[in-house]
């Protein structure tokens, strides 16, 4: 592996900031996708399991939201 290679991956893994935020755009990804999700469920009839997948989804949706 290059030097310069080898340099780029410590500063990102040495540098929290950009670690953050890399966290926080991988949550707001997840988000996007369970809403994604949450609107294929919403097209399919209602029955219970789709009903306790959807508050699933929207339990862990909160949950990304909510993290600092």
């Amino acid at each position: 592996m290059s030097d310069h290679i080898r340099a780029k991956l410590e500063a990102l893994i040495s540098d929290s900031g950009m670690f953050h935020a890399g966290q926080q755009d991988e949550r707001l990804r997840l988000c996007r996708l369970i809403d994604i999700r949450l609107d294929d469920l919403g097209k399919l009839a209602r029955g219970p399991i789709i009903s306790a997948r959807r508050e699933e989804l929207l339990h862990i949706r909160q949950a990304l939201r909510d993290h600092p």
